[in-house]
């Protein structure tokens, strides 16, 4: 009887201390600034990945600790090392990656204040939506690596860290905006001429710039001399603001330079291609084509 009295009295403890512990959690969130808006989270609201069921699949619960798929309000959190998929519908969870996220189905449901943490979240299928905004933290990664013609974002992006458009050929509505901050780069692909619109800005969106710009060249490609790539595509009801900070490029066989515009209706990249002969006074001359602080249009050398 004293064992059955002792098990009861150690299972309502722990009871209260998961409630207690997950209330001092959520607590340091907000104080943090990892939580961005108000979420409502359950008394046991976090969950926590640990793979042991020895899959990747974020829908089985045994993944999890506690051992249950995550449900609406949770916060999801990924620990740095961790690879988990999604594949089918989520609930609305709150995420907190510092590992590595592949969504490649399915409706990833995201509530405000999830943060990719110095992780990786990788989307190859299915749509990802959500309140709020998902935040791409210093030293993490947001990769676009969709297969489709067309994908829908269906939250706000505010960019800390690092974007990739990967090949560039998938056109992304970005339904609800881009914000990207002086601390981050996007990282735009391009591998041939018949290159799609790929992020169109939602009506009635913010699409604000600043930070890096660098047009990457994949597959051996080289653009033609004035050849130009939609990067943005947006109406005159967007709100748009700021221009990139720093505009670099890969090297393929030959350098080039992008610059970009913001020519109605987006902002256009065009290329121009650097003679392999090319001499210090060249480079100077580009440089010194660096447009002035606010200006809409700035072309930047490829660094040597």
């Amino acid at each position: 009887m004293r064992v059955n009295s002792s098990r009861h009295s150690l299972s309502g403890n722990t009871g209260f201390s998961r409630r207690f512990v997950s209330s001092v959690i959520a607590v340091a969130f907000v104080l943090s600034g990892g939580l961005l808006g108000f979420v409502a989270v359950r008394a046991e609201g976090f969950v926590v990945w640990t793979g042991e069921a020895g899959t990747p699949d974020w829908h089985t619960d045994t993944n999890w600790n506690p051992a249950r798929v995550p449900d609406d309000g949770h916060i999801v959190i990924i620990r740095k090392g961790s690879v988990v998929e999604c594949n089918y519908d989520t609930k609305a969870v709150m995420l907190q990656c510092e590992g590595d996220l592949i969504v490649s189905g399915g409706i990833l449901n995201l509530a405000n204040g999830s943060v990719l943490n110095g992780g990786r979240l990788t989307w190859a299928g299915g749509t990802i939506r959500g309140s709020g905004k998902l935040i791409v933290a210093t030293d993490a990664q947001f990769v676009i690596e969709m297969k489709a013609r067309q994908a829908v974002l269906g939250m706000a992006v505010e960019n800390r860290g690092q974007v990739l458009v990967l090949k560039g050929d998938t056109t992304v509505h970005m339904n609800k905006g881009y914000t990207q901050t002086g601390a981050g780069t996007l990282i735009y692909e391009i591998g041939s001429d018949g290159v799609s619109v790929p992020l169109v800005v939602g009506k009635h969106e913010t699409l604000a710039l600043g930070g890096r710009l660098h047009v990457s060249s994949v597959d051996g490609y080289l653009p033609e001399e004035g050849k130009a790539f939609k990067l943005f595509q947006y109406g005159n009801d967007v709100e748009r603001s700021g221009v990139f900070d720093e505009v670099t490029c890969s090297e393929v066989n030959k350098r080039f330079i992008a610059q970009y515009d913001f020519v109605y209706p987006g902002v256009v990249v065009n290329v121009k291609v650097v003679p392999e002969d090319s001499t210090a006074a060249f480079w100077e001359s580009e440089i010194n084509l660096r447009a002035a602080a606010g200006s809409a249009k700035a072309p930047f050398p490829v660094g040597k």
